[in-house]
């Protein structure tokens, strides 16, 4: 996501990052932290932010400046969003997020 937000940058695009952690995943959110300078949430019982969302890993939303959502980008959809593995789902959320220019 770093190399990313650089690109983005680097291309007159400002974006902001940020990652929600599982509820069921809090154990695993100093890994998550490492990987990235972006912001964090720690989803819990009391937020249920995921479950707001209709959100599962891999999902990435994308919002407008004003706050309003631009587009949802589930995983399982017709695009692919994992961005681990191949670069397919890099260069899906990078061209996404570069649209919104």
């Amino acid at each position: 996501m770093n190399d990313m937000s650089k690109e983005l940058s680097a291309a007159g695009i400002d974006v902001d990052f940020v990652a929600v952690n599982a509820r069921d995943a809090a154990d695993y959110q100093a890994d998550l932290a490492k990987m990235g300078d972006f912001a964090m949430v720690q989803d819990t019982d009391a937020l249920r932010v995921w479950d707001a969302m209709g959100g599962h890993k891999d999902d990435f939303y994308l919002y407008h400046s004003d706050g309003t959502l631009a587009v949802h980008l589930p995983e399982g959809g017709t695009l692919d969003t994992a961005l681990s593995g191949d670069s397919e789902g890099y260069a899906t959320l990078r061209g996404a997020a570069a649209a919104l220019k």
